[in-house]
Formats: structure tokens, sequence, C-alpha cells
């Protein structure tokens, strides 16, 4: 939950990356203009994790989200997590848990789901890879590298994008520890309803949670 609530070049003889790719840029900008002219999105999704280094095998959750501008509504096996922008509640149904933070916390962790389709607008250099299938779609790879290494919990992303609606199909973030995280998208649906306090957090919902804030 905490990974959503979401490589050394030299060894793989990729080529430099200090100049951005124009048309990596361009296809960005075409992704960038069909995901904001929606009023909201909802996307069911997939999270699969990965460290063959550390012998940790795959596994993949399933969730769904509503997102709104920088708002966004995000179920994950069982929990969820709100935003309304500013600020965020993590919902820990198990443990009874309701964990509060601003924004700017999360974003400390790395990938957040309000950046999961936007996530490629600044603070990366970028490269175009290659063309291929993937599931029924035909998508345009783009490698994203952090322009702050030091500072990013990943060393590189790969997103793909359906070269025919210019939708992320999906992106995968490989973290500087090994673990590879794919987040996978099932269904995009756009201008969908949002229901009235979608991106509120309701504590009157969560009787009995501990609410604690873990803001650094």
């Amino acid at each position: 939950m905490k990974k959503l609530l979401f490589i050394a070049l030299m060894a793989l003889g990729w080529p430099a990356v200090g100049q951005q790719d124009p048309e990596a840029k361009k296809l960005l900008d075409k992704v960038s203009e069909a995901t904001k002219s929606n009023e909201n999105i909802a996307l069911d999704f997939s999270v699969t994790l990965e460290n063959k280094s550390a012998n940790i095998p795959a596994s993949t959750m399933s969730g769904k989200i509503l997102i709104s501008g920088e708002k966004y509504r995000l179920e994950l096996e069982g929990n969820e997590q709100i935003s309304n922008g500013e600020r965020i509640w993590r919902v820990l149904r198990d443990d009874e848990v309701v964990e509060t933070m601003s924004v700017d916390d999360l974003e400390e962790e790395g990938l957040t789901p309000s950046r999961l389709l936007t996530m490629y607008e600044s603070g990366f250099k970028y490269k175009m890879g290659d063309r291929k299938a993937h599931r029924m779609h035909e998508v345009q790879l783009i490698y994203l590298f952090p322009e702050d290494a030091s500072s990013a919990p990943y060393t590189s992303i790969e997103l793909a994008i359906d070269v025919q609606t210019n939708q992320i199909v999906y992106l995968m973030e490989k973290g500087k520890d090994g673990t590879i995280t794919t987040y996978e998208i099932v269904t995009f649906r756009t201008n969908v309803d949002a229901p009235a306090g979608a991106f509120a957090f309701d504590k009157t919902k969560y009787l009995g949670f501990e609410i604690i804030d873990v803001g650094f």
C-alpha cells in the first residue's frame, strides 16, 4: 500500500540521456493533452512488485482509482487512500487505523496515485524506446530518468503508451533497492461522474479507527 499510496545505465550500454529526446517529448505532450482533456478519469489497474536480487517473487494486487486533477480516491486490496489535493488519508481497515499526511509528505515515498498519469511532465530526462505489441495494444516505449538521481527512490521508469489513444498502458518503475514495480492499467474510463464527497475524508464512516498524523 505504501509503495502505491504508485538501474545503473552504464551497465546496460544505454546512450547518454543528457539531452531530451524531441520525439519522446512530442508523444508525451500528446499524452498530457489527452489526459487533461478529461474532467474525471476512472482506472482499474494492477500493481506487481518483484525483487529478484532479494529473492522476493512477483506479487500482484488489484485496485481502482478515481482521479480529478490532484484529487483522487484509491481502493487497493481492501484499503483506501483519499486525497483532496492537499491532504491524504490512508485507511488501513485490518488495523482500524487511518494515517494522514500532507501531499508533499507522500511525494517523498516516490510515485503517488495523483501523479500516475502525469509524473513525466517535470523532473525527468526521457528517451524514445521501441514500439511493440502488448496485450492487444500497440505501444511505444519511452524511458524516463530522474534529473535529480541522488534523491529519487528509483533509477528509471519504462512508460508504455498506446499509439492509437495516447493513453498510458503500463508504467514500470525500477527501484534503487532492486524492486521492480509495474502499474498496469486494465480499464481507462474518461469523464465519469464523481459522487458527492468522493475526495473528502468523512471520519464518521470510520468510527473506532485511530487517526494518526504521520507527516514527516
